[in-house]
């Protein structure tokens, strides 16, 4: 899984975005990074034309030779310390939605 506190200190050390792109399990390891490091949450998708899509919750793909790639970065989500579960559902929904715009500009079929 992924090192959070280490995740987190790099986040907080550093004045651009950190991708936590690996070990992450689900949506709870991505809501309770982002309240513990105090910091939004950015929904971001990438898809190619071209590519083969894996089963998994975060809709893993591997990109084929000779595609057209593009990648769709939302609006920051603001996640609470205290209440970190309340922002879940929008995060949910955030990265939903770029996964879909993603796929469409891609010219991909849902």
């Amino acid at each position: 899984g992924i090192n959070i506190d280490a995740t987190v200190k790099l986040a907080q050390a550093l004045t651009i975005p950190v991708i936590a792109s690996g070990g992450l399990s689900n949506m709870a390891d991505i809501e309770q990074l982002a309240a513990m490091a105090g910091l939004p949450v950015l929904p971001c998708a990438a898809r190619t034309s071209r590519a083969r899509l894996l089963g998994s919750w975060d809709r893993m793909v591997f990109p084929l030779p000779f595609a057209r790639g593009v990648l769709v970065v939302g609006a920051p989500i603001a996640v609470a310390r205290t209440a970190p579960e309340a922002a879940l559902p929008a995060i949910e929904a955030a990265l939903t939605a770029a996964c879909e715009h993603a796929d469409n500009l891609a010219g991909v079929p849902a």
